[in-house]
């Protein structure tokens, strides 16, 4: 069986859309799965993916649509395995065109496997 890691992290600080970096490179896998916090301020999940953790750019389907998740607080979001093989993630509360600032702080858990 391949070994998963448990990664506290990232976070949306209080007041804020946007959240902190979460570096899966030192693991050589991918997000599999996301363990949500137990409270949400109503909006959508989307994110950001970066090579180098510096210059991030938002997530989009093949489509041109957003990629973005329906949140249900305390609960785990299983992922599609192509999407979450970027190295550096940011996840950020409604879109690229209407952040949601969180009305507290949302502390993230990412399961993590090749």
């Amino acid at each position: 069986m391949a070994a998963v890691n448990l990664v506290n992290g990232p976070t949306i600080a209080a007041g804020q859309s946007l959240s902190t970096v979460i570096d899966v490179s030192a693991v050589g896998a991918g997000i599999k799965r996301i363990l949500m916090p137990p409270a949400w301020t109503s909006a959508w999940l989307s994110f950001q993916v970066s090579p180098d953790g510096v210059t991030f750019k938002d997530l989009y389907w093949p489509n041109g649509t957003p990629v973005v998740v329906t949140v249900v607080p305390n609960t785990t979001i299983i992922t599609n395995a192509a999407l979450w093989q970027a190295v550096f993630f940011k996840f950020r509360s409604g879109s690229a065109a209407t952040p949601v600032p969180q009305a507290q702080a949302r502390n993230f858990q990412c399961v993590l496997a090749p």
